[in-house]
């Protein structure tokens, strides 16, 4: 039985998605983009939350809901010192928050991710198979061929025949899996013993490299 090389890939978005929704000082639909701010309004016992984006066409501010008239009392001191002093983390997870954002408008998606590669104790040369586990650091519309067609060296038309083949083989097994964004704990199998030398090699190294 050949030995199976085992990867898991670290998918980070670079930047958040923007939401093109309609800018009434451009008197149409544009692109607002996330300034990883926040803004709060207080009145007696009761605040507002906002998370800050601005129209790329000309700066015009619109403020995505994150708590609307929720009780001081009711927002933890840590949670409410985090959006008093722009926590990033915090400002990220609410800008990468697609359900959110697609009741306001329709997401676009920038390209920029990075992949952070890691393996467990295999040869890599000595590989017949290889089983890549995505794993996202925050939610991720890149669309599944394209981050293959990224990570491994290939192209998107070899990426589908691959798929089209069965020497490629993904779990959960879902219709136009390739044409869908990926998804955390998704595997991709890829079987290189019946494939061409040469490819074999370009996705052992595209799969680690």
């Amino acid at each position: 039985m050949h030995q199976s090389l085992r990867v898991t890939w670290r998918v980070t978005p670079l930047q958040p998605p923007l939401v093109r929704r309609h800018c009434s000082r451009c008197s149409g639909e544009t692109p607002f983009a996330c300034s990883m701010k926040f803004r709060t309004n207080a009145q007696k016992k009761r605040i507002d939350v906002w998370l800050i984006y601005r129209c790329s066409a000309c700066d015009e501010v619109w403020n995505l809901p994150i708590l609307e008239r929720v009780g001081v009392g009711e927002i933890a001191p840590d949670a409410f010192d985090a959006v008093a002093r722009n926590d990033a983390a915090l400002a990220r997870r609410h800008a990468f928050d697609r359900t959110r954002l697609m009741r306001h408008g329709t997401i676009e998606e920038l390209p920029g991710i990075s992949i952070r590669k890691s393996q467990e104790e295999v040869c890599a040369l000595q590989a017949g198979a290889i089983t890549i586990v995505l794993a996202l650091a925050l939610p991720c519309g890149l669309r599944l061929d394209r981050l293959l067609t990224r990570g491994l060296g290939i192209s998107r038309a070899q990426v589908g025949w691959l798929h089209d083949t069965g020497a490629l083989c993904l779990s959960p097994a879902v219709r136009k899996a390739l044409r869908s964004p990926v998804v955390d704990g998704q595997s991709i199998a890829i079987d290189l013993m019946a494939l061409d030398p040469a490819l074999a090699e370009t996705l052992r190294r595209g799969a680690l490299a």
